[in-house]
């Protein structure tokens, strides 16, 4: 996405990744893991699997890019140690999560419930956790007493939206509305007011931006593009 963003117009300060399941533990990984010392010992070659995955930032391509994830959405996924969540990071999650989920742990456990194959996983709790300790910006939505997928049913063949896709959906969409607000310049005008007093204010207009004002206190008589019309009360 960053060696294409010119091409595809992409703001690479705005990257989210949003994933559920083996998606969302792609997410948090891709996001934390950013020591070559937090790879799995497994990534280095196994006895099933001998080739070793290469470095962190050497698979797959030759591209050469610092980067910084503006957020996750992290659907019932997990971490393999939840202290790659460092104090400094600041890419803020939202996690939601069935609390009864058997194969990606809410709490802890091994992935898939099948311990020699799937690493040992830290869920939502646990992340939610180790956020708190560090003071980084997230959100946790347990879903009491649901399983894995639970805004589908989980079957062979999944089968959604059910009752809880519209919650989901919300909550997503509020968190993406909470961090991704643009911080525009403070109005300039008149602060000095008295009830009844009607004024004008205004911010450096730039083209092709869209303006939203809000008032509290007061009554908009009129707002066009960058500037706005409040009678106080």
């Amino acid at each position: 996405m960053i060696e294409n963003a010119a091409t595809y117009k992409i703001d690479t300060n705005l990257i989210y990744i949003c994933g559920e399941s083996a998606g969302a533990i792609t997410a948090l990984n891709a996001t934390f893991v950013n020591h070559e010392s937090e790879r799995l010992p497994s990534t280095y070659g196994t006895f099933l699997f001998p080739g070793d995955l290469g470095c962190i930032d050497c698979s797959g391509n030759h591209y050469h890019h610092n980067f910084k994830v503006k957020g996750i959405i992290d659907l019932w996924g997990a971490m393999t140690d939840t202290s790659f969540i460092e104090p400094g990071d600041s890419t803020p999650i939202i996690m939601i999560h069935g609390t009864l989920d058997a194969l990606v742990p809410y709490t802890e456990g091994y992935g898939f419930t099948v311990g020699f194959t799937f690493p040992y996983l830290y869920g939502s709790e646990r992340n939610n956790q180790r956020a708190n300790t560090v003071g980084l910006y997230h959100e946790l939505y347990p879903f009491v007493g649901q399983p894995h997928l639970f805004y589908g049913t989980p079957t062979i063949a999944v089968t959604f939206p059910n009752q809880y896709w519209d919650t989901v959906f919300k909550l997503g969409n509020a968190f993406l509305y909470k961090t991704l607000q643009f911080k525009t310049a403070t109005p300039y005008g008149n602060i000095n007011t008295c009830t009844g007093s009607i004024e004008t204010y205004m911010v450096n207009g730039n083209a092709g931006s869209t303006y939203c004002w809000d008032i509290q206190g007061g009554t908009i008589l009129n707002n066009s593009a960058n500037t706005v019309t409040v009678a106080w009360g």
